[in-house]
């Protein structure tokens, strides 16, 4: 017994002998290709989570604008443990990402998560499911379609840009609440051109509780992102974030 006991403990020490190199130097390869990126000062292994995680949830926005530092010509990125995320802002950067087709396939390390919330869709599927639903919605966004609601874009892109202009300068909280902004005016835009209906004063309550259940979800999905232990799903799903999620599925 005690022979098959050292064997196992000399194999357990081989295997990571053998491994360790080869850990090692992806690991370098990584540090190498995120420190060639702008960005704010990061940990190797760890990246910005520390940073992130001494953030309240509210100001999470603000610290990433402010770590953009206004680099609006340039990629910029920020790392969470051994996740790159690359901020792209420049029209000739976005043509890029949106035309090359090795940037087709969407990460399974955020839009995953996403899908907790959202289902498997045209914003998460990859593959043959995402075309497949990609064929179902093109019709809908054939020009003739889309300039019949012309005027209705014009109306919410207006209350969406006074919307905007009220947050200015504000302080603490400015993240939820133009997040808010932007899920209610994708909502009523939503009602008004897919189900053609008119948000009459009686529907504002329910329209409130779709913008306060988005950003109860979207804030789960984003504490879950900077938090490495609930990454796996089974840890997810026991979390108050995820038995949250669960009751709104």
């Amino acid at each position: 017994m005690d022979v098959v006991l050292v064997f196992a403990v000399m194999l357990v020490v081989w295997r990571l002998a053998l491994a360790l190199p080869s850990y090692w130097s992806s690991c370098w390869r990584f540090r190498r290709l995120e420190l060639a990126i702008p960005g704010p000062p990061s940990l190797p292994l760890v990246g910005n989570l520390l940073d992130l995680a001494l953030v309240a949830d509210e100001g999470r926005l603000r610290a990433v604008l402010e770590w953009w530092g206004g680099r609006h010509d340039q990629l910029s990125r920020i790392t969470l443990g051994t996740k790159l995320l690359v901020l792209v802002s420049d029209p000739d950067h976005v043509a890029v990402v949106l035309k090359d087709p090795r940037f087709a396939e969407k990460p399974a390390f955020f839009y995953g998560f996403l899908e907790s919330v959202s289902g498997r869709g045209v914003l998460t599927a990859n593959g043959r499911h995402w075309k497949r639903h990609r064929a179902a919605m093109l019709p809908a966004f054939h020009h003739s379609v889309v300039d019949a609601y012309t005027a209705v874009y014009a109306e919410e892109a207006a209350e969406l840009v006074a919307g905007l202009r009220g947050l200015r300068g504000r302080g603490a909280g400015t993240g939820a609440k133009l997040r808010d902004l932007l899920t209610r005016t994708l909502a009523r835009a939503s009602v008004r051109t897919i189900l053609e209906s008119d948000v009459l004063p009686e529907d504002e309550p329910y329209l409130e509780q779709i913008v306060r259940n988005v950003g109860r979800c979207l804030m789960d999905v984003s504490v879950r992102t900077l938090r490495p232990w609930l990454w796996p799903d089974a840890v997810f799903a026991l979390s108050s974030g995820g038995r949250r999620i669960a009751s709104f599925n």
